[in-house]
């Protein structure tokens, strides 16, 4: 009996996990990324800068929501959580990636 108990609480388990990591959300994560120096993408007449000091390119990552990252960035002090509605209103998540991917290159 305790057997029988036992595989129903590891599938049960591994069912919930599977859940929380794959099933997706009505909402988006927008978390920091990353801070890259800025001399790496620019030169200004093909010279290297020699001053003290750094210009820093900041990024922010954006992800959809899944179980475990919603509950995991309520966590966090910098995660802001939007619902997928503000974030693209009517659009689908293949229109928004490719008007923000045209907005980036023509700016």
């Amino acid at each position: 009996m305790k057997k029988r108990w036992s595989k129903w609480l590891v599938l049960v388990g591994v069912l919930v996990l599977i859940i929380g990591l794959f099933l997706p959300l009505p909402f988006y994560l927008e978390t920091p990324g990353t801070a890259e120096n800025l001399s790496n993408f620019v030169r200004v007449d093909h010279k290297k800068d020699q001053r003290a000091g750094k210009y820093m390119l900041t990024t922010v990552a954006l992800q959809q929501a899944r179980p475990i990252t919603y509950l995991w960035s309520k966590t966090q002090p910098f995660s802001e959580t939007i619902s997928k509605d503000d974030l693209m209103g009517n659009d689908s998540s293949e229109t928004f990636k490719t008007t923000n991917l045209r907005n980036a290159i023509s700016n």
